[in-house]
């Protein structure tokens, strides 16, 4: 059986939930990718929701792999969901300062995937993401819930671009940064995430009008998926699953030479907890901002849980994912 994560704050109080679904109203979604193996899940995820969740767009970033990669993995995606009707856009390349982040997903971001599954790259639409981004909440104010599962860039420049940006959205959903200071890939103290452009998720974290709600990488940790619902996922017999696995393997060779003892499905949970808020199990609102000068520090979120600095909380920061519940949904992305 799945194991609720454990989290190790369970001495603070409980934040009150803000309800992130209606529980009959259709949800307008924007995912911002970055799409290696962890992003493909949450795209596979979302489509699997159709009577709750409205995939409106799908905003592409440079992170996990080049952008190029990342639009073509993007479309080989939506192909095996039979979703090619679902526009991608192409952003930016690169964070606002500085090269992009190594990551543990291969060259390619699908773990150098023999024969991939050709695509259509003239389907990526012609418009900029930043400006995609801006006309769908200008269109649809207060209704678009962005989950951004990457690198911020795109979202930061959005909203330097246009300052009412954010209060258009309804809210948005991040996964990145982290709450203890633990940092993973070549962070010593930061996630892959907000080190790969911290001074877009300063930007994000010190500007945005909407109401924030961040998963971090300790709580994905914590969430873990066990191994054997990991394989038995992954085994079905599928076009989505046969897909998973082979760009999988790469990511999975770099988690068992770690030595982890589960799966850590950072991307998929944060689109979970997008669509039904119920996966929440803990949550507390904090004040939080990104370090940009530390020697060792760079790009760590900084949650002032003792309320020293005396700000309003900008953000509502998960502490506990009832695996549970999320698991039935990650059981019904591969059908």
């Amino acid at each position: 059986m799945p194991v609720v994560g454990l989290c190790c704050h369970s001495a603070r109080k409980r934040f009150s939930p803000v309800i992130i679904m209606a529980s009959t109203d259709k949800q307008l979604f924007i995912l911002d990718v970055d799409t290696g193996v962890d992003d493909a899940q949450a795209i596979m995820l979302a489509l699997s929701q159709p009577t709750t969740c409205h995939l409106l767009a799908i905003t592409c970033v440079a992170g996990n792999t080049s952008l190029d990669n990342v639009c073509l993995n993007t479309l080989r995606v939506l192909k095996v969901c039979d979703r090619l009707d679902v526009p991608v856009y192409r952003g930016c390349h690169e964070p606002i300062i500085g090269t992009p982040t190594e990551s543990p997903h291969g060259s390619d971001g699908h773990g150098g995937l023999e024969n991939p599954e050709s695509v259509d790259i003239n389907l990526i639409k012609k418009e900029h993401a930043i400006h995609a981004l801006i006309r769908l909440v200008t269109e649809h104010p207060n209704e678009i819930t962005l989950v951004a599962l990457a690198p911020l860039t795109n979202v930061a420049l959005a909203h330097k671009i246009d300052t009412t940006f954010s209060s258009k959205l309804k809210r948005l959903i991040i996964m990145g940064g982290n709450t203890e200071g633990h940092g993973n890939v070549k962070g010593l103290a930061a996630e892959y995430n907000f080190l790969s452009d911290p001074e877009a998720a300063f930007i994000v974290l010190d500007g945005f009008q909407c109401p924030i709600t961040l998963i971090g990488w300790e709580v994905c940790q914590n969430s873990w998926v066990p191994w054997m619902d990991y394989y038995r996922r992954m085994n079905a017999d599928t076009p989505k699953a046969r897909l998973l696995q082979s760009v999988s393997r790469y990511h999975l060779q770099w988690h068992k030479d770690l030595d982890r003892p589960r799966y850590v499905a950072c991307d998929s949970l944060a689109t979970a907890l997008a669509i039904n808020a119920d996966v929440v199990t803990k949550r507390e609102d904090v004040y939080a901002r990104v370090e940009l000068r530390g020697e060792i520090t760079r790009g760590q979120m900084v949650c002032d849980w003792k309320r020293l600095l005396e700000k309003k909380p900008n953000v509502d920061v998960v502490l506990e994912i009832d695996v549970a519940r999320a698991g039935e949904m990650l059981d019904q992305m591969l059908m």
